[in-house]
């Protein structure tokens, strides 16, 4: 009964990602920004950033975990096609 209590109330502690996208111009498609609740009651989130296209994930970066502050990246598409990602949120990768 109790994990069945926890299973319920998962969705209300952790609610699911939300999504901010941006639509590319040209063939790499959308960038999407996910951000997960990683604590019950702080705003602390977890960050992901997803290229996707016609709805498939293409690619993505898991960035650091944002501790309720202000998490700055800053992304840059270069002459070739490519993009470039910098900031804080990249330690370690």
């Amino acid at each position: 009964m109790a994990v069945a209590l926890l299973d319920c109330g998962a969705g209300w502690i952790f609610p699911p990602t939300r999504e901010a996208t941006v639509d590319l111009p040209g063939p790499p498609g959308q960038l999407v920004l996910q951000l997960r609740s990683s604590h019950p009651f702080l705003a602390e989130y977890d960050r992901r950033l997803v290229l996707r296209r016609d709805g498939v994930e293409l690619g993505g970066l898991d960035l650091m975990t944002d501790s309720g502050g202000y998490g700055r990246e800053q992304l840059y598409r270069l002459p070739d096609g490519m993009f470039a990602l910098l900031g804080a949120g990249l330690e370690g990768q």
